[in-house]
């Protein structure tokens, strides 16, 4: 009988990892930022001036990927570098208010 309860209890552990497994299966697939995401996300981030460590946390991108990302940023001219903060420029502001328009057209 003791064989059984142990048995029982595998049993149940299999079937509760089995469903979440299930569960994990069904979601769907996560879809991966492309480079025009991860840059309106850097300039609405920086809207109001945030320091660097604040945005790669925000936007979640590793410290290679940030630097990447703000140095082309800043040789456009949309955002800029104000001590130790990064801020959206106005040209930076344009293009967030564009890519908007953008997307409320193909969604319609």
């Amino acid at each position: 009988m003791l064989g059984m309860a142990k048995g029982h209890k595998l049993f149940r552990v299999l079937q509760v990892h089995s469903k979440a497994e299930m569960e994990c299966r069904s979601r769907k697939p996560t879809r991966r930022r492309v480079r025009h995401d991860i840059i309106i996300e850097i300039l609405e981030t920086a809207k109001h001036g945030e320091p660097k460590t604040r945005i790669m946390d925000k936007v979640n991108l590793s410290f290679k990927q940030l630097e990447y990302y703000l140095n082309h940023l800043l040789s456009k001219n949309f955002i800029k570098k104000e001590d130790n903060l990064y801020r959206t420029t106005e040209k930076g502001l344009d293009v967030i208010e564009a890519c908007k328009i953008c997307l409320k057209l193909t969604e319609q």
